[in-house]
């Protein structure tokens, strides 16, 4: 791993760097807990779990070295060494009683990133993306019990920026997968990634000829003599029992997102309403022109005032009736009115005689007799165009 192009953080660490990174190392630990569990194995990085995302191996790995391994919830005073197998899930005191651990003499280890204990992170380890079983070589190592581990397998995780005074490796001068920062009297050393730990990556084969160090680097860094007294953080597993326990996804998101998306679902759903409305099917109907009496009181009162005399208005609408008499039955427009009258009769069953004296021989003087014309004619038309009297 190269160190040209590698950003440098300035101090030991920046507020900005840690907004991603964080999520991401949630992330991680959210796929090794996705990836779920063989019932009756027990908790993923559990203590007591013998699954292959658990820390049963861990526990009888180190134990078997000599080491007294015991799981606590806090407090880590007489300890040698204090193990964090989930730093995000510790709360404040916590923290500060690691940091007066290591002050002390202590030696922290933590297995993945923690923004208040570890130095910055730069980014995901080498290979596949961060997010698969890589591996590694110790590189530019100055950590002394790690100089001749051998090849680890990361499982996923990330590098550390190696600030002045830290010691690493796995990786080289500038950035690395395993950071030893002095801290008081003790250390704190942190690890990329949790997966590092779990049961199936402890002898994971390489290939025919050899193994994987994993166990090699958990011991080097954990038993520092026989009797060593190793306190296990379970805390975080407490915590992690919860999230893989019958909860589901929603369960995971704050209110905040979970708002949001029942507003871009509600948003959703009045596009699809609005993009989805439709008018109906056109439906083809006559519209035929109805006037109401006094409508055709009033429309025969303008007729008459623009024809100038009652008896021109009455021309005006027995020539606009028989001419559609005519367009009706077929004949010219200019046809007699008798000749109307009589083919009206014969073809459409009217009465002849009275339609005869509608269109011409009944004398219109006053504007009442205009008005029952202007009916009878509207009666007229009516049966004609739709076969029924009004």
């Amino acid at each position: 791993m190269s160190t040209a192009g590698r950003p440098t953080p300035s101090g030991a660490r920046t507020r900005r760097g840690w907004l991603l990174w964080p999520v991401l190392a949630v992330a991680l630990v959210a796929v090794v807990l996705v990836a779920g569990r063989p019932s009756g194995e027990g908790e993923p990085l559990s203590p007591e779990s013998t699954g292959p995302l658990g820390l049963k191996g861990l526990v009888e790995l180190l134990e078997s070295f000599g080491a007294e391994v015991e799981v606590v919830g806090s407090g880590v005073d007489g300890f040698d060494v204090a193990f964090v197998p989930v730093p995000s899930t510790l709360s404040g005191e916590q923290i500060e009683e690691l940091r007066d651990f290591a002050r002390g003499g202590g030696r922290v280890v933590l297995a993945a990133p923690s923004e208040e204990l570890s130095p910055a992170v730069l980014g995901l380890a080498p290979g596949l993306g961060g997010f698969g079983a890589t591996l590694l070589e110790p590189g530019s190592c100055d950590i002394t019990e790690l100089v001749d581990a051998g090849t680890v397998e990361s499982a996923g995780g990330f590098e550390f920026f190696v600030e002045a005074g830290y010691r690493s490796c796995y990786g080289d001068a500038g950035a690395a997968f395993v950071v030893a920062g002095p801290l008081g009297e003790g250390e704190v050393i942190s690890v990329g990634g949790a997966g590092f730990f779990v049961n199936e990556n402890l002898a994971a084969p390489i290939d025919e000829s050899g193994l994987v160090s994993n166990s090699v680097v958990a011991v080097r860094l954990m038993v520092r003599s026989p009797g060593t007294r190793v306190a296990f953080y379970q805390t975080a597993t407490e915590e992690l029992a919860d999230v893989t326990g019958d909860k589901s996804v929603t369960d995971f998101l704050s209110d905040g997102v979970k708002l949001g998306l029942v507003q871009l679902a509600v948003a959703l759903i009045v596009y699809a309403l609005y993009r989805a409305r439709r008018l109906g099917r056109p439906i083809s109907e006559p519209q035929p022109v109805e006037i109401a009496g006094s409508e055709l009181v009033d429309a025969v009162g303008n007729l008459m005032r623009r024809s100038g005399s009652i008896e021109a208005a009455a021309s005006l609408l027995r020539d606009h009736t028989r001419r559609g008499l005519c367009s009706a039955l077929g004949l010219p427009l200019e046809a007699p009115t008798e000749v109307v009258a009589d083919m009206a009769g014969a073809r459409l069953g009217l009465d002849s005689e009275g339609l005869n004296a509608a269109l011409g021989a009944r004398p219109v003087h006053t504007e009442q007799q205009l008005v029952e014309l202007a009916r009878d004619l509207e009666s007229i038309r009516w049966e004609v165009l739709h076969g029924e009297r009004r």
